[in-house]
């Protein structure tokens, strides 16, 4: 009789370590800037993918022409601007006062 090389046990544990790193992976999406419901960053139809707005960990895009406000406290992990301007439109990052990001 033939033995297994790796005990039942081990690819069960295995498999559950794997499945938590890619879900932890997954979990931390980059979000884009698409201003589709206004300029307020704190509305989740303004970014995509859909889902709601940044989180902590999460990476955000802002690509040329937008104009995002951030009205209330918001949080991302790192923001890119691309293409400051385009078309003689420029790029603009709005922070009220009182508001943290």
């Amino acid at each position: 009789m033939k033995e297994n090389f790796l005990p039942a046990k081990f690819i069960k544990q295995s498999s559950l370590i794997f499945s938590f790193l890619l879900f932890a992976l997954l979990a931390h999406a980059q979000k884009t800037w698409i201003g589709a419901a206004g300029a307020p960053w704190n509305v989740a139809g303004n970014w995509t993918p859909a889902g709601g707005v940044p989180a902590a960990a999460d990476p955000v895009i802002i690509n040329a022409g937008a104009t995002p406000i951030v009205t209330a406290a918001a949080v991302c992990a790192s923001i890119q601007i691309n293409n400051a301007t385009t078309n003689g439109t420029i790029t603009r990052l709005t922070i009220n006062i009182g508001q943290t990001l």
